[in-house]
């Protein structure tokens, strides 16, 4: 389990390099979200701070990655659940402010060597020539599709009840929710605003109708990526009891949505090679745009749209946090993730509180309480070892682990189980959901005393 959550966390820092790494890329005029014209943008002053930037950003990864194997020493033992969100939150602290540092020194060479380009126009009409929404060379049909089969895990619950002890229902019906989402990065493509970037009309026409080529296949791969990960999850969860292999389908899933990005971008990148091949040199228009930008934040109030290209449009879409709706959004977005953070901590640190009362047993756990009336309960038994489980409901840290999982062989049961303790008490309920309660206490000693009263209590 340690191991889980350092594949876990190890994988998120590595998104956020990624991230930035991708932004350094020199596309639609911008490093860094810096403005250079094409020439500009190849001085040796600018290449240098890229390359700097690029060391930076592994330096970043390196040390986040050091500072979590760190946990895996004696001294930090059962401490990861409090320090893995601290650790993303520097990495993340870190990234920012990499960007930003770096973003100052590529101002300031602009200002050195007086690079000024003119103001960019506004975007709230399309050109005459895309009045006409034209089709990007991938059927809609095929994201359709996938969204038809990301349903199979569902049906094939509806058919297999058994089976949602393993894969709850609840998750099953995330997947088709999000495979539902990466279509909208499709019909993107063809309904976004496209800017000319040349005076030839013949010339923009073949840029723009190839850079719509390039945002579909790449909304053709996120959702192909999509639809592979919730699948082979799917078949991960219900087929294969040893847990970590979960991090599989996620460390895949990032990946390739990584790999899709790099390659949407070095597509753009060659797309205007060869666009400024067949114009003048003069055509190359930089345009300085507004900075509506704090740290990863867009914030324009002036702006009424709620989504909005990010710096690196290849890279997706972002939130106005500027009008009323990005931030009521920004705000349930902060919430959740404090709540989640919140309950993981106090999740990891309160422990158990096992009480016997006259007609009913008493567990005090975080989120998952619990009363058993004495005449539901069957027997009460000493095993030494955990059956093969999944968590479906509940928590899976470090030192402990508690809520609803499906256990191999006994099947919906609570857990409520220090995971170091090589004993633990098994107690057999009248009813199946959960049939079972699984519990011990800190030490070995501790829980053969709660068995002992827990034994003299059931057959008074």
């Amino acid at each position: 389990m340690l191991l889980g959550w350092l594949v876990f966390q190890w994988i998120i820092f590595g998104v956020f390099a990624a991230s930035a790494l991708l932004y350094k890329q020199y596309c639609y005029h911008h490093i860094l979200g810096i403005t250079f014209s094409r020439v500009h943008a190849r001085h040796p002053e600018v290449k240098k701070v890229v390359h700097s930037f690029t060391l930076a950003c592994f330096g970043v990864l390196i040390l986040s990655i050091v500072l979590g194997a760190l946990t895996l020493l004696p001294l930090f033992k059962g401490g990861i659940e409090l320090l893995m969100f601290p650790y993303i939150g520097l990495n993340l602290l870190l990234n920012s402010f990499i960007v930003v540092f770096y973003q100052k020194k590529l101002r300031r060479i602009k200002e050195e060597h007086k690079w000024i380009y003119p103001r960019a126009g506004t975007e709230n009409s399309k050109p005459a020539a895309f009045t006409k929404q034209k089709r990007n060379g991938l059927s809609s049909f095929l994201m359709w599709l996938f969204f038809g089969i990301s349903l199979v895990p569902l049906i094939l619950l509806f058919l297999r009840p058994d089976l949602q002890g393993s894969y709850p229902i609840g998750i099953a019906f995330i997947g088709p929710v999000c495979q539902l989402i990466t279509i909208f990065p499709y019909y993107r493509t063809w309904q976004r605003y496209k800017r000319p970037i040349s005076s030839n009309e013949e010339v923009n026409l073949w840029f723009l109708e190839q850079e719509d080529k390039i945002q579909a296949h790449s909304a053709f791969g996120y959702s192909l990526s999509m639809l592979i990960f919730w699948l082979m999850f799917y078949f991960v969860m219900t087929q294969n009891p040893i847990r970590f292999f979960i991090f599989i389908p996620v460390f895949l899933f990032t990946i390739s949505l990584l790999l899709i990005g790099y390659w949407q971008q070095e597509k753009i990148a060659k797309l205007e090679d060869a666009f400024y091949l067949k114009v003048p040199e003069e055509e190359d228009k930089a345009e300085e745009q507004d900075s509506y930008y704090v740290l990863w934040f867009y914030v324009n109030p002036e702006d009424p749209r709620f989504l909005v290209p990010k710096r690196s449009p290849n890279i997706g879409w972002t939130i106005n946090m500027g009008n009323t709706a990005g931030k009521l959004t920004g705000v349930v977005i902060l919430i959740f993730t404090l709540g989640i953070i919140g309950l993981s901590i106090y999740g990891s640190q309160k422990d158990y509180n096992i009480a016997v009362q006259e007609s009913s047993l008493v567990i005090d756990a975080a989120m998952y309480d619990m009363s058993v009336p004495k005449e539901d309960i069957i027997s009460a038994s000493i095993i030494d070892q955990l059956p093969a489980n999944r968590r479906t409901n509940g928590y899976g840290g470090v030192k402990k682990s508690f809520g609803h999982f499906f256990v191999e062989g006994y099947g919906k049961t609570m857990f409520y189980v220090y995971n170091d303790v090589g004993e633990y008490i098994l107690i057999k309920l009248k009813g199946s959901n959960p049939g079972y309660i699984i519990m011990n206490e800190k030490t070995t000693d501790d829980t053969k005393a709660l068995y002992q009263n827990i034994n003299d209590w059931f057959h008074k």
